[in-house]
């Protein structure tokens, strides 16, 4: 566990910071896109 932990934060951390920048760009989108799914699944998790 431990091992595979280290070796995932080993690649996240470099990948991380393209990672921030493409959830940056598609920011507007991405949340677009969220918020429709919460609105869908809102109901079925409060119920």
């Amino acid at each position: 566990m431990s091992c595979k932990a280290a070796s995932v934060m080993q690649h996240r951390k470099p990948v991380s910071s393209s990672s921030i920048v493409d959830a940056a760009s598609l920011n507007d989108e991405g949340v677009a896109r969220v918020k429709g799914l919460v609105k869908v699944k809102a109901p079925a998790l409060s119920s």
